[in-house]
């Protein structure tokens, strides 16, 4: 795209900046979502790249860019939230000491989850504890093992069935007292 046409599409997101925010702001509801992300837009543009010189709807070009980063800051946003959810959630099981009875159940209780997740297939295995235990995001662990996102999400489900199934009433994290 010629440098005119990077222009003339950052001289359109300036003119036309209160149409995208409000229109984008109800898409995403949420108008600092809105913003961070025309934002977003207006920095991509100024970088350059390649894309064709004619594009059929520079408007919708350029709002398609911004709802992009748009969902890409809500779902980060979203992983941030559930990881401090669950942070939390640890935080407080760690402050309650367990007795010894529990103690013993607990290392029993993963003794065979341990087991279960040795019976399972390396890859399904290495995917949940990448996933689960190492904290890998699901991308990163679908480059790693080359297989697709959605082939990383069904490895994961099946291994959570698989050991749901085995470890049905075995007390593994018990949350309720």
């Amino acid at each position: 795209m010629s440098e005119s046409t990077w222009s003339a599409l950052k001289r359109l997101l300036v003119e036309e900046y209160d149409a995208f925010r409000k229109q984008l702001s109800r898409q995403v509801q949420s108008e600092e979502l809105a913003s961070d992300a025309l934002q977003d837009t207006f920095v991509r543009l100024a970088r350059g790249g390649q894309i064709s010189d004619e594009l059929e709807s520079p408007r919708g070009y350029l709002y398609q860019i911004a709802l992009n980063f748009a969902r890409t800051r809500s779902r980060t946003e979203q992983r941030r939230l559930d990881k401090t959810d669950a942070e939390a959630l640890f935080d407080a099981i760690a402050d309650e000491q367990p007795g010894p009875e529990e103690v013993v159940a607990w290392q029993l209780n993963l003794g065979l989850l341990e087991r279960v997740l040795a019976e399972m297939p390396r890859r399904r295995r290495e995917v949940f504890i990448a996933a689960w235990i190492e904290g890998v995001l699901h991308r990163e662990i679908a480059a790693r093992h080359n297989l697709s996102l959605r082939m990383v999400q069904l490895e994961l489900k099946q291994a959570l069935e698989e050991i749901t199934e085995r470890l049905a009433g075995a007390k593994i994290f018990d949350f309720v007292k």
